[in-house]
């Protein structure tokens, strides 16, 4: 029987608890035999990264969540997907990062503790995070595109980065997602960058912003990433769902 984390209809009430989070991770890592260790402690708060297999397990992919803390749904939609496909993620060495900026979860917060935004310092190698991050990814290669969950205020629909590599996946993953949430209706984002049917197709070539987590794990661990946006007006439960099928379609495209 698949594993769940619980939350369906209590979602909105406890979308900011980091202790009932880490709390549903270790039940999933000793139920599944996944591990789950410390990498860094941050704000008051350990931050944990999983791996669902040996390091002599073929790669797998990488995801990762709440590095802005005022962005809950992916937080848990990881843990749910996770727990829904345990079994087969068991057959790979994923990397899973639950939650990066766990002081931001509790507080409803973009930012960390120090009012940075983490998504902006990936290239401040001194800081607790971006330390126990680099030692624990080290030198491995994600054979899927890395898939980083985020939620955006301003959102009219769902809608995706790509960079990198064939956005074929990224389009797939967004028509699935797109059947909890339909994709923008705007024709571009951030106020430059066109989008089309919830792609937002980079150009090639492109460095991202500098200290993003994205650049970071193009730099040597992965060909492409895409970040997953869900808009945060719609309500939670349907964001997590839209998140998890995004994600049941990246992990589709990983077995074929």
């Amino acid at each position: 029987m698949s594993f769940y984390c619980g939350i369906r209809c209590r979602a909105c009430m406890q979308a900011h608890d980091y202790r009932r989070l880490v709390a549903g991770w270790r039940t999933l890592a000793r139920r599944s035999g996944f591990r789950m260790r410390a990498i860094a402690r941050t704000g008051g708060y350990t931050v944990y990264g999983i791996t669902t297999a040996s390091p002599s397990a073929p790669a797998g992919g990488y995801v990762s969540a709440g590095i802005h803390g005022d962005e809950p749904a992916g937080v848990w939609a990881l843990l749910r997907w996770a727990g829904k496909h345990r079994r087969r993620l068991a057959s790979r060495e994923w990397v899973l990062l639950p939650c990066l900026n766990p002081w931001g979860l509790v507080a409803n917060s973009r930012h960390d503790a120090r009012g940075r935004d983490l998504n902006r310092s990936f290239h401040l190698r001194h800081l607790p995070l971006v330390r126990g991050w680099r030692a624990f990814v080290g030198r491995r290669r994600f054979t899927p595109p890395a898939v980083i969950l985020h939620e955006d205020y301003d959102g009219d629909g769902i809608y995706a980065y790509s960079i990198g590599g064939d956005p074929a996946m990224a389009r797939r993953a967004i028509s699935a997602a797109g059947r909890v949430i339909r994709p923008s209706l705007n024709p571009s984002v951030d106020r430059k960058w066109r989008q089309d049917g919830g792609l937002v197709r980079l150009p090639h070539g492109l460095k991202p912003i500098r200290g993003v987590e994205a650049r970071e794990v193009l730099a040597g661990h992965a060909a492409s990433v895409t970040s997953l946006e869900t808009p945060s007006e719609t309500a939670l439960e349907l964001r997590i769902r839209a998140h998890v099928a995004y994600l049941d379609a990246v992990l589709r495209n990983a077995a074929g």
